[in-house]
């Protein structure tokens, strides 16, 4: 989960399933106490995280819906919303 965030604050993309599994060597190998686990294990794992991640933005996601009714998803550009001109 680490590589994931440390992914989204340093690029600010997420990682996908494929692109995680693509690092378990990388993983096994800086970690020695995943050398013994099977790679197979550790997608399984990792595939049920992310299924949890998901479910629990689902049911926060349904519970704003049955409570306002509409939820609204706007891309902001954070780096100019401190740089507003008030002085007009």
């Amino acid at each position: 989960m680490e590589i994931r965030k440390t992914a989204w604050e340093d690029e600010g993309k997420s990682l996908s399933k494929y692109e995680t599994n693509n690092l378990l060597l990388e993983w096994k190998e800086n970690k020695p106490e995943l050398k013994e686990v099977f790679s197979q294990v550790l997608q399984n794992v990792h595939e049920r995280i992310a299924n949890k991640r998901y479910e629990f933005a689902h049911q926060i996601s349904n519970q704003l819906v049955n409570r306002y009714g509409l939820i609204a998803f706007e891309d902001l550009n954070t780096a100019d919303s401190g740089h507003a001109n008030f002085n007009k």
